[in-house]
């Protein structure tokens, strides 16, 4: 019955709400009403998380081997569900099978982050062997980290 009511009731228009206009190439936009718009913030690429899947190596030697990848950016924690796990691992038993590499800019390099540098972190990740799953990018908005922190950083 539902349905027959729906198609019974196709291409009317409303009688209690004010009728949606949808003209060629005109974006819809949901707004609150009588909300002042905000300015748009300044969004900047600050680094990437990089999902692995190890099977091979405990969180020194993952730390090791990671750390050891030079780039623009820098190895900043090894995190698996949400707990560190490089550098000092407080865990008595880590568990390394699916972990996030954070990398992010070198303090001391003022050069912004490109997509370039990821491209290269991951082409270096892929010649050390490693099984890359997933990427994220990490942006600050308006100098703010858009990220999440992991425990630990």
């Amino acid at each position: 019955e539902f349905a027959e009511a729906v198609i019974a009731r196709l291409r009317q228009k409303p009688t209690i709400f004010k009728p949606a206009n949808y003209e060629k190439n005109v974006q819809a936009r949901i707004e609150c009403y009588g909300a002042a718009r905000k300015p748009l913030a300044k969004k900047t690429l600050s680094g990437v998380d990089i999902f692995i899947d190890n099977a091979h190596y405990n969180e020194k030697v993952l730390g090791e081997k990671i750390s050891a990848i030079k780039n623009n950016l820098m190895l900043s924690i090894i995190t698996s569900r949400g707990l560190k796990i490089w550098p000092n691992c407080m865990i008595d038993a880590p568990y390394v099978g699916h972990c996030s590499c954070r990398f992010l800019r070198d303090k001391n390099n003022q050069d912004p982050v490109t997509h370039q540098d990821i491209i290269d972190l991951l082409q270096q990740f892929n010649s050390a062997g490693f099984d890359v799953i997933k990427t994220e990018n990490l942006y600050d908005f308006d100098g703010k980290p858009g990220y999440s922190m992991a425990q630990g950083e």
